[in-house]
């Protein structure tokens, strides 16, 4: 049985009436008192009030919340109610103190409905009326106080009220209703003396001042200043203020809170709310024990196991945090020892395969990929970009192996069915891509050199495939002007011709001292030149002038010199 269920049971056997489903806790209530049907502090304090003098304050049938009916204490001229102080708010530390009242005809003014403290000390706090005003008192009337009310609203005899005073520290404020109606900045002292229903507190042991006319009803104390939120919460319950909730139902009174926390107060259920279990939460997520809290199983979550979280997370350190290869968008994501990286924003810890930046993101021995930006050990296998990646040697699509898919897979950029080759001469291949050469001629690569085996001029460097050898071959030149073919194109002695172009020579010699060049397509020519002087040629040709040797005159085919 969970810590405050047990304390609701323990209320019941103890005679409490409280009226859970309609009713409201707010945390951090440190008194309440009811005044339904008895003087008991409804928390288990066992600040129980007592019968300070005069008529004893009975209770009557009323409706302090508008329509429920419920049973109240109603004070005389004379009556008073007691308890100490012990624990309440002092000095100048937060609080709120609230209660309904309802004063009688003829009565509301110098009256107190609650309050602690040392009146006559100027250490106060306490609910006061001068003249059908709320407001506060805490000097028993040395500073002007009880002219000077805080709220600017009078109220009606015989018609209940809902009125709270917060204190922050600096600031204190008065609500009537629900609404602020006034604050105030005030340096307060409050002592913890006595707490008083129905009078003022003082040094008094004997006699009651400003006694309250009228009946009272769910007065509390809270060690903090409540919201605006809060405050409304209260005034707008169905059956006012009550201890802990222990399960969902005690809830569905109050928009937007319908959820019992752990701590016994209604929540919106939202993440970080306090719960009891799986349905206390929006999320169907109640993690944790005594301190249980609505989570949602993602990332930055509270959790205590790794069940908490939701699929691809890890419970580390209370906290649902994403598990290496899950997605991330930074370092305070991943799970200990791991850390957000890569393209495509995963959580890593430099083992193989996982995702890098860098190399140094990765452990020993293992370099990051600088395309796929993932660690790598070489192995088959393992990821790749390159054939330098491998140990291997060779990468296929993305991984390291020992079979070639492409020729960018091997270091020589050559594959064949499956193996890398070097692509050199007499290598296996399939095509002429598969050489170096770019020519494959019966399932080896060929230099296509003349006099090499071939099929077609696609064979030759040349070109040609002599069709009588089925060799390469220079291919023969038909001079146009001559009819004859040129077979010393390509180069004469120093002189360079091209295969598109015919080789020709001067149609007449020079008359000094001729030396005769043979011309090797025309054996019954030649080609001389002076030692000294510019020789003649019926058809000029170029000149060195330095050497005095002579090009060979090129022109190109169908055109005649």
């Amino acid at each position: 049985m969970k810590v405050n269920q047990a304390f609701r049971l323990f209320l019941w056997l103890s005679n409490f009436c409280f009226h859970g489903v309609n009713a409201i806790y707010i945390a951090d209530m440190i008194r309440l008192y009811r005044l339904e049907d008895d003087f008991i502090e409804a928390l288990g304090t066992g600040k129980t009030l007592n019968q300070f003098s005069g008529t004893t304050p009975t209770f009557t049938s009323d409706t302090p919340y508008g329509s429920t009916a419920r049973q109240v204490i109603t004070m005389y001229v004379d009556g008073n109610i007691r308890t100490d102080s012990t624990g309440l708010p002092s000095g100048s530390s937060p609080r709120t103190m609230m209660g309904w009242f309802k004063a009688f005809d003829g009565h509301g003014t110098n009256m107190v409905p609650f309050g602690y403290g040392r009146m006559n000390l100027k250490e106060a706090f306490t609910a006061y009326s001068s003249g059908q005003y709320m407001g506060f008192d805490w000097t028993g009337g040395g500073d002007d106080t009880w002219d000077n009310p805080l709220s600017t609203v009078t109220f009606t005899n015989n018609v209940w009220y809902h009125y709270t005073l917060t204190y922050d520290g600096t600031t204190l404020r008065a609500y009537l209703n629900g609404d602020l109606k006034r604050s105030s900045t005030i340096s307060l002292e409050t002592s913890t003396y006595l707490f008083s229903v129905g009078a003022d507190s003082n040094d008094s042991v004997s006699q009651v001042f400003s006694p309250w006319i009228g009946s009272i009803a769910d007065v509390a104390i809270f060690s903090r200043a409540l919201t605006v939120a809060e405050i409304q919460s209260i005034y707008n319950a169905p059956e006012g203020l009550t201890p802990p909730c222990a399960q969902n139902s005690d809830c569905t009174f109050v928009s937007g809170f319908n959820f019992c926390g752990a701590d016994g107060a209604c929540t919106d259920g939202s993440n970080g709310s306090s719960c009891l279990d799986a349905q206390s939460c929006i999320s169907t997520f109640c993690v944790g024990t005594s301190d249980a809290v609505c989570a949602d199983g993602q990332i930055g979550a509270v959790c205590v196991a790794n069940a908490d979280c939701d699929t691809g997370l890890e419970c580390d350190s209370s906290t649902c945090k994403a598990s290496l290869g899950t997605a991330c968008s930074g370092g305070s994501d991943c799970i200990s020892g791991s850390t957000c990286l890569g393209t495509g924003q995963v959580c890593t810890d430099g083992s193989n395969g996982s995702a890098c930046d860098s190399t140094t993101d990765c452990t020993s021995s293992l370099t990051c990929l600088s395309t796929s930006l993932v660690c790598t050990d070489g192995a088959n296998n393992s990821g790749c970009d390159l054939w330098s990646d491998c140990s291997s040697g060779i990468c296929a699509a993305g991984a390291c192996g020992t079979t070639c898919i492409l020729g960018s897979d091997c270091q020589s950029g050559y594959c064949v069915a499956g193996t890398c080759t070097t692509g050199e001469l007499n290598a296996n291949c399939g095509t002429g891509s598969d050489c170096a050469s770019r020519i494959c001629f019966g399932g080896a690569c060929s230099s296509g050199a003349n006099g090499n085996a071939c099929g077609s001029g696609n064979d030759c460097t040349s070109g040609y495939c002599s069709p009588t050898s089925s060799t390469c071959a220079t291919p023969p030149i038909l001079d146009p002007c001559h009819g004859i073919t040129c077979s010393n194109h390509g180069k004469y002695g120093s002189f360079l011709d091209t295969a598109a172009n015919c080789c020709h020579a001067p149609t007449k010699a020079p008359t000094s001292s001729p030396t005769s060049l043979p011309v090797t397509s025309l054996p019954t020519l030649s080609v001389t030149a002076a030692p000294t002087g510019s020789p003649t040629f019926d058809t000029p040709v170029c000149e060195d002038d330095t050497s005095y040797k002579f090009e060979l005159k090129r022109v190109p085919k169908g055109s005649c010199m």
